[in-house]
């Protein structure tokens, strides 16, 4: 599956309210971006809606960087 970086990047910058910019392809959202859990739900939670996939809670924690996001959709 082909990840779109630029999607994933907004979506993350309009959840936790910072620009763009901030976050680079392997900025952990959060050790860098002190991103809560909730966010992190609502992050894993616009990827499977755009992706069309499902995660499990249990790998929430997996998916802390734009880069782990796009290997994990890539490999799917």
């Amino acid at each position: 599956m082909k990840a779109d970086k630029e999607f994933i990047r907004e979506s993350v910058a309009d959840i936790i309210g910072c620009e763009v910019s901030d976050i680079k392809d392997d900025t952990n959202f959060v050790k860098e971006l002190e991103v809560n859990s909730i966010q992190m739900l609502e992050i894993v939670a616009a990827v499977e809606d755009e992706y069309d996939i499902e995660v499990k809670a249990s790998d929430l924690s997996k998916y802390d960087t734009i880069d782990k996001i796009v290997s994990a959709l890539e490999e799917m």
